[in-house]
Order: C-alpha cells, then structure tokens, then sequence
C-alpha cells in the first residue's frame, strides 16, 4: 500500500487526531503549536503541505488569518477536503515537486508528514524554495518510537499473521530532523514537546490501534486487516480486564522553524 492508498479514506487518520486531542496526558495540540511558533511571521501566503483533513486551514481562518491558504497533498480525498471546506485552495501534489514558483509563500508548513516522503531532503529544498529567502518553513515530525506500547501490540498481531511490520513511515524523527533542516536553512529553532497517551478503556486504545495499521500499509477493511483487529481487540480487552488500566504509552514529537533571515 502507498501513501496515496493509505489516506484515500481520511477516517483513520480522523480518529488517529481525536485521539491525541482527547486522550494525550497533558493537552495536546500540534496545530496550535506549530501555528503559535509562526504566528508573528504568517505573511500574506501560506502553505500547508500534506494538508490532511484541512483542520489546520480551517482553524487558521477561525484564528483570523486573511492571506491566501494554499494546502497540497498527495492524496485526492484530502484535496477534495480542502476544496469543499472552502478555506483554502487544495492542489494535488507530492512534497518533492512542488507545483508554485519560487518564493510564492511567506509561510510554509509541514505537520506529520515529512515522515512520508521516500526524499526528505529533497522535499525541505522544495520548501525553502517557494518560501523564499523572506519567508519561514515550519516541520513537524514524532520522536522515533512513539507510543511504544501500542506500536508493539501492533506489530506483534501483523507478525502474527504473517504481514509486514514494517511502517511506511521513514526514518525522519525528532533526533534526525534538527540537522536535516540545518543543511537548508541558515537559521533553524526546534522545540520538543513530550507527552504521553492515556487510554482509560480497551475500546479507546482499539480504536487507535486499528487506526494505525494503515500506517503498515494494512487496510482495516480488508480480510486480513479485520483479523488483526480482533487479535488487537482481544489483547486489549484481556490487558484492561487483567490491570484495570490506565494504558499509558509515552509520545512527543518536534517542530522546527527554518528561516533565511
């Protein structure tokens, strides 16, 4: 499964987001983090790469932003998301070809997504370029290993089955992504945020688990995908039934600012 094939259908990462939103340890945010590390800068265009379900430009219209909103991703049903909302124009594209001229934002963001794309380096040399040499570029990516718990009760039913365990999300994390931008920005600001998920029943931490198998290339629609649910399902509910919960598993993630001057 490609990246495309994994969110042609926005429902898991749309139950992946509300479960950070209701579940995290301490509030937790990422569009309001990153939108508050680039507020003084936003310019009169923006941006936002591997848009999603277009949350992020919707809010910034409620936060007041009046500039031009522009989100690009690869998949069709975000665009169209994007298009029917009404916030923002929504361009199919990949990170690593950007469709725009040079300098045609004064803001570029990337939140979650870097991790996608098969050329990393090359997709921030993308950014800086239609950011320009006046403009900022914000990243946001996960530390490596996030929520460990439920990353291993995934893997461990995939195994089991005989399936890839293996995520199609790369290897840009936290610890990589500092120096990735450094060797495109002059001037480069990071910011950890470390959190943790605490689910309070099985049914919260299954929802979530089965929401991350697309993230294996696995759909939770398909025959082998319903079968590693109800393995999910099953050691959720024996885990919970045996500790009476909570499940906390331990999570943050990294925004860095990149700037020309």
């Amino acid at each position: 499964m490609s990246v495309e094939n994994e969110y042609a259908t926005l429902d898991p990462l749309e139950t992946r987001i509300m479960t950070h939103r209701r579940f995290s340890e301490r509030a937790d945010d990422v569009e309001e983090a990153v939108y508050g590390h680039i507020r003084e800068q936003l310019g009169t265009n923006l941006l936002d790469v591997g848009c999603g379900t277009g949350s992020f430009l919707r809010r910034l219209r409620a936060w007041g932003y009046s500039g031009e909103l522009a989100g690009l991703d690869s998949s069709p049903a975000a665009v169209e998301r994007v298009r029917s909302d009404g916030a923002a124009t929504g361009v199919l594209g990949q990170a690593t070809a950007l469709p725009f001229e040079d300098g045609r934002f004064t803001t570029v963001t990337a939140r979650h997504m870097l991790y996608h794309v098969s050329e990393p380096e090359a997709a921030l040399r993308e950014f800086a370029r239609v950011a320009g040499p006046h403009g900022q570029v914000a990243v946001s990516v996960n530390h490596a290993r996030t929520v460990p718990g439920v990353t291993e009760l995934v893997e461990r039913h995939l195994a089991a089955h005989a399936l890839p365990s293996v995520s199609l999300a790369g290897s840009t994390d936290s610890e990589r992504l500092p120096a990735m931008m450094a060797e495109v920005f002059p001037h480069v600001r990071s910011y950890s945020h470390d959190n943790a998920l605490v689910f309070p029943d099985a049914d919260a931490l299954i929802r979530f688990a089965v929401a991350v198998l697309g993230v294996y290339g696995l759909s939770a629609d398909s025959a082998a995908g319903r079968s590693v649910a109800d393995g999910i399902r099953a050691e959720a509910t024996v885990w919970f039934d045996a500790n009476r919960g909570p499940w906390r598993d331990p999570k943050g993630y990294t925004i860095c600012i990149g700037r020309f001057s």
